[in-house]
C-alpha cells in the first residue's frame, strides 16, 4: 500500500470524524440551516478558485450532465448536511456517527432498486444486521421499548440525511467523466444555492447565529475547509493511489474515531448499547462489503 495514499485517506477520515462533533457543539449557537448554508457557500468559493482551470475545460461536460449534478448537489451536499445538522440538535454525536455507518449498505439497496444491480445474499444479511444495530442504539438496548417506541426526532432526521447521501453515492455513476475538482465545485455550488431558500426561511423566523461564541465561526471554517475542500481532495487522491476499494474501507473508522473525539470534547458517554450496536453495524458492513 502506498504510504502517501494511506496518509491522505487517514487525514480525510479523521477530518470527517470530527465533523459530527463540531456540529453538535455549534448547533446550539448557529441554527442548522445557517450552519449548512455558510459551510457550502464558503466551500463553493474555495472549490471554484482551486478548480477554475478544470472548470473552463470541463464546461461542456458540466452543461451536458447538469441534471446529474443537480441531483448530486441537492442530495449529497444540501440534503445530507441539512438533515444531519438539524438532527444533531436533539441527538448525540455518537448516535449520528453510528447511523452514518449505514451509508454503504443503503447505497447498495438504492443501486438495486434503481439500477437493478442485484446485491449478493451477504449484502442483504449485512443490511439486516446494520439495521438491527441502529435500532439497538436508538432503543438504548431495551427491546421492550419497541412496543411503545417513540424515536428521537434527531435520530430520524439523521437517518434521512444518511439516506440522501446514499442517493448521492448511488448516482455518482451518472456524472460525465469530468475532473474531480470540477465535480466538487459544481456540486458544492448547487448545494449552496439549494440551501439558500431554507436559510432565508429560517432567518425570517427569527433564528440568529451567535457570532460572539468562537465555536460558531471555528465550526464553519473547519467544515468548509477541512471536511469539504481538503477531505474531498485527499480522498479522491487516495483513491488514485491505493484504489477505491481500499480507500472506502477506511471510512469504517469514522464512527470509532468520532466517538473518541466526542467523549474527549463533548463529555459524551460510550454505553454498552453503543458498543453492541456498533458491533452489529460493523458486522453488517463487513458482510455487505464482501
Amino acid at each position: 500500500m502506498s504510504r502517501r495514499g494511506f496518509v491522505l485517506v487517514m487525514l480525510a477520515v479523521v477530518l470527517w470524524s470530527g465533523n459530527f462533533v463540531f456540529v453538535r457543539a455549534a448547533v446550539d449557537v448557529v441554527p442548522p440551516m445557517a450552519l449548512s448554508f455558510y459551510r457550502w457557500v464558503l466551500a463553493s468559493c474555495l472549490a471554484i478558485a482551486v478548480a477554475w482551470p478544470h472548470l473552463r475545460r470541463d464546461w461542456p461536460l458540466i452543461k451536458a450532465g447538469w441534471r446529474s449534478l443537480l441531483l448530486l448537489g441537492m442530495t449529497g451536499i444540501a440534503g445530507n448536511s441539512l438533515f444531519v445538522f438539524y438532527g444533531l440538535k436533539t441527538t448525540t454525536a455518537i448516535n449520528a456517527l453510528l447511523m452514518n455507518s449505514m451509508s454503504p449498505l443503503l447505497t447498495a439497496l438504492i443501486t438495486f432498486l434503481y439500477f437493478r444491480e442485484r446485491p449478493r445474499l451477504s449484502t442483504m444479511i449485512g443490511l439486516a444486521l446494520a439495521i438491527c444495530g441502529v435500532v439497538w442504539v436508538v432503543i438504548g438496548g431495551d427491546w421492550h421499548l419497541l412496543r411503545t417506541l417513540r424515536l428521537n426526532s434527531g435520530d430520524l432526521w439523521v437517518l434521512v440525511g444518511v439516506a440522501t447521501y446514499a442517493v448521492y453515492m448511488a448516482f455518482l455513476r451518472k456524472v460525465p467523466p469530468m475532473h474531480d475538482l470540477s465535480l466538487n465545485a459544481a456540486t458544492f455550488t448547487v448545494g449552496a444555492i439549494t440551501l439558500l431558500p431554507f436559510f432565508l426561511f429560517e432567518y425570517a423566523g427569527g433564528a440568529r447565529s451567535d457570532w460572539s461564541a468562537p465555536i460558531s465561526w471555528i465550526t464553519i471554517i473547519y467544515m468548509a475547509v477541512g471536511t469539504s475542500v481538503i477531505s474531498y481532495f485527499c480522498f479522491n487522491k487516495a483513491i488514485r493511489l491505493i484504489g477505491a476499494t481500499r480507500a472506502s474501507s477506511f471510512l469504517l473508522l469514522t464512527p470509532p474515531i468520532g466517538a473518541v473525539i466526542a467523549m474527549m470534547t463533548l463529555g459524551e458517554r460510550l454505553t454498552m448499547p453503543h458498543v453492541i450496536g456498533a458491533a452489529l453495524i460493523f458486522a453488517g458492513l463487513f458482510l455487505g462489503r464482501r
